[in-house]
């Protein structure tokens, strides 16, 4: 019998890196608590938010939370924002409000990560607020108690998946700001999870518009 050969292709992908740009503006540790209070209830989170809505002004886009107490806290911190909640039984039917809205609306809540398209002007920017490691239940504990990289894991897929959710096609154009320091352990221990298009879009803070 002969022999079997397999050939593998490479090419790297054609969407434009400058078009996906992935901005690292930190405003702190985000998980674990100080003094009984979530890490991730400051203030400077709050005003970077701020920041990078005010300079999209005028554009969708979606703030990506590991948490529903998370996106209900910057729902209310930010009253003045056009925010829309999306979780629980109507993700769906919100998500559908939030596709056929012309209103300059910010979707936010902690499934957003995949199952969705928001192809063109229905996502311009998106902001991690949290890096999202799996919810530390019972479960998850012992997982990581047997293989610490599976946790690690876990997070990078879900981050990575968040990423692609705005952009669909080689024309479209979408940025990405993680404002959780926790990214860089995560970033630098466990690179070699991130595929190569995630990593070549990583860029430093971005200044101005």
């Amino acid at each position: 019998m002969n022999g079997i050969i397999t050939y593998y292709i490479y090419e790297k992908s054609p969407f434009d890196v400058a078009k996906r740009p992935i901005y690292t503006e930190f405003v702190g540790r985000m998980s674990g608590f100080r003094r009984g209070v979530p890490n991730w209830k400051r203030p400077r989170a709050i005003e970077k938010i701020r920041e990078l809505l005010d300079r999209h002004h005028g554009e969708k886009g979606v703030i990506h939370t590991s948490s529903n107490e998370q996106a209900y806290w910057i729902m209310e911190e930010l009253k003045d924002y056009p925010f829309m909640f999306v979780g629980g039984e109507d993700r769906n039917i919100v998500l559908k409000e939030f596709v056929e809205s012309k209103e300059s609306i910010i979707l936010i809540g902690a499934s957003i990560k995949d199952g969705v398209d928001f192809k063109g002007d229905l996502c311009r920017f998106q902001i991690v607020f949290k890096i999202p490691y799996p919810q530390l239940n019972e479960q998850v504990r012992y997982r990581k108690d047997l293989d610490p990289k599976w946790f690690y894991y876990q997070a990078v897929m879900a981050l990575m998946q968040a990423y692609g959710r705005g952009i669909r096609d080689k024309d479209d154009y979408c940025v990405m700001y993680i404002i959780d320091s926790s990214f860089k352990q995560l970033f630098g221990y466990n690179k070699p999870f991130f595929n190569e298009y995630f990593i070549e879009a990583v860029q430093k803070k971005k200044v101005g518009r």
